[in-house]
């Protein structure tokens, strides 16, 4: 199930984990569904470059429950649907960075691989 929000409230506290908010305080939100957020990338390097992320803390893709990774599959398929019928998209890139994870000073999410 996908869910959407024509008007978005903005985030009062910009340093907040984007894991652990509610759907409707993600920036940019797009769609969300039970298990991933996609939320419209605040730079538009490329029009319509999008995140999408996991509603729970993930240090590493195969961290990923299965119906996560099908979750991500189904999102991945309607989001390049959209992307193609909106845009005229003939070519998607796709990137896997983990960069949240690994910054020095206030990791987002917390880094504790403790």
């Amino acid at each position: 199930m996908f869910y959407t929000y024509g008007a978005i409230s903005k985030l009062e506290n910009h340093d907040a984990c984007p894991f652990c908010l509610e759907p409707i305080h993600t920036e940019g939100l797009i769609c969300f569904t039970d298990l991933w957020i996609v939320s419209l990338h605040p730079r538009q390097s490329y029009i319509g470059s999008c995140l999408v992320y996991p509603r729970r803390h993930v240090h590493k893709l195969t961290d990923l429950s299965d119906d996560e990774t099908i979750g991500f599959k189904r999102v991945m398929v309607t989001l390049e649907k959209a992307l193609v019928e909106s845009f005229g998209a003939q070519l998607l890139n796709y990137s896997c960075w983990m960069n949240f994870a690994f910054r020095k000073n206030k990791p987002i999410p917390p880094l504790n691989l403790n």
